[in-house]
């Protein structure tokens, strides 16, 4: 069975009888309904069974669905400024991504500490508390990059003065009980009311934030993947996943768009399965999702046999898209 590619990819071939995107059959005539529409599908399906299990060898001539690229890859934002990490840190979290991030953390705690559900012991224990604002914010979110870089065992190992294991920029940026007292109130929608179905409603605003910006500062060229990866995370969580092939064997799964530089354009964290588009399965809904905004343009999508099917194969081809990787014989 042939997977689609252009010429680039001289490693696939059709079976048979398929020489075009024109011999793709519709999902409608799917040799798996074991139906056949008319008197005139027995040529194809004597084709199909002379080929279905025999590799063909490519020929040296042979041109696949060679469908021209129309997009443009391309940095989107030269006019700000990006020459050094803070204006790149910049570049993405935008001035309303921290505004968001300092209004919700600035209600949360003022909730908690003033609100109906506060007790004299906590008003007692937050008196010192003062709003957070942007620098803070940014500075706050620093410290969590070195940590991610520098790993101690506890937190305060980082404001330690032990000359052997000192780390010396932290205690300089912001003081432990600072930090601790604002990791403690970090909200990103403190009051939205719960979706039903959507088990992570309280982080989805600044997702979908993220996201278009990571879609505004930069446009992927002709060659872009999905795969998942997992962000490590071993404390108690309802979508919790255990993969063992992964470096992090346990966390959060997420469904990832890239390009082969390592550029993330979309994204979607795994929470659980959720309704699959009419006509396909949850690993393709997430591959067609991830890749909307870039179809319809001659792209060429690279995934592994996790995701690739024929139904995904036939509708990637009809938006202009071509598809590479292995298939599964259960496909």
């Amino acid at each position: 069975m042939c997977v689609a590619v252009s010429d680039s990819q001289r490693t696939i071939a059709n079976p048979p009888g398929a020489s075009d995107a024109s011999d793709v059959p519709d999902s409608d005539d799917d040799e798996d309904n074991g139906e056949d529409d008319d008197e005139d599908d027995d040529s194809d399906e004597a084709d199909d069974s002379d080929g279905d299990d025999r590799w063909v060898d490519v020929a040296d001539n042979y041109i696949g669905n060679n469908i021209p690229f129309t997009g443009s890859q391309s940095f989107n934002m030269p006019d700000e400024p990006h020459d050094n990490p803070s204006e790149i840190f910049k570049l993405f979290l935008t001035d309303d991504i921290i505004g968001l991030i300092v209004a919700e953390t600035n209600i949360f705690a003022n909730d908690f500490i003033n609100g109906p559900a506060s007790t004299p012991a906590i008003r007692n224990k937050y008196r010192t508390w003062t709003a957070v604002d942007d620098d803070e914010i940014c500075k706050f979110l620093g410290v969590l990059f070195v940590m991610g870089i520098v790993k101690k065992p506890r937190i305060s190992d980082y404001w330690e003065v032990d000359p052997v294991t000192v780390t010396p920029f932290i205690r300089t940026v912001m003081s432990r009980r600072r930090f601790q007292r604002i990791l403690k109130f970090i909200h990103f929608d403190s009051a939205g009311p719960a979706h039903d179905g959507d088990r992570i409603f309280k982080l989805r605003v600044i997702q979908q934030m993220i996201i278009a910006r990571f879609q505004q500062v930069y446009t992927p060229g002709r060659e872009v993947s999905i795969d998942e990866a997992m962000m490590l995370w071993r404390d108690r969580l309802m979508f919790r996943q255990y993969i063992p092939g992964k470096r992090h064997k346990y966390g959060v799964k997420m469904f990832m768009l890239c390009e082969p530089n390592g550029y993330v354009y979309n994204f979607n964290l795994y929470t659980g399965k959720s309704e699959p588009m009419p006509g396909f399965g949850l690993a393709e809904t997430a591959v067609l999702r991830l890749i909307e905004p870039l179809l319809d343009e001659g792209r060429e999508l690279y995934i592994d046999n996790y995701y690739t099917s024929y139904p995904l194969a036939q509708e990637l081809l009809r938006r202009r898209t071509t598809m590479v990787g292995t298939l599964r014989t259960n496909r």
